[in-house]
């Protein structure tokens, strides 16, 4: 309930600039629903979202730009996609 009540009141506002580490990882599956209806509106009312996730989905739903960081320093900048397929290149590199 504790978790509900904070997400309500964090979304509640108008914000220019929003920063979002990740997405909704808790509460059932219905609370999730709502929430991530509630998160795509809040996002929508948002100027700038800065963004900071592993999930492509994620990213792609929500995002125009992307960079790609590795130990705090900027590796790429640019379209989502291009973005995307650098990270992948880079994590196949690692392995």
């Amino acid at each position: 309930m504790k978790t509900r009540l904070g997400f309500a009141i964090a979304t509640a506002g108008e914000p220019e600039i929003l920063l979002l580490d990740e997405g909704i990882g808790t509460g059932d599956a219905r609370f999730t629903e709502r929430a991530t209806r509630r998160m795509r509106d809040f996002i929508g009312r948002s100027r700038i979202l800065v963004l900071a996730s592993h999930s492509e989905y994620l990213i792609k739903s929500v995002c125009n730009k992307a960079a790609l960081m590795q130990t705090g320093r900027i590796l790429d900048v640019g379209p989502v996609d291009e973005v995307l397929d650098a990270y992948n290149s880079n994590i196949r590199r690692e392995k």
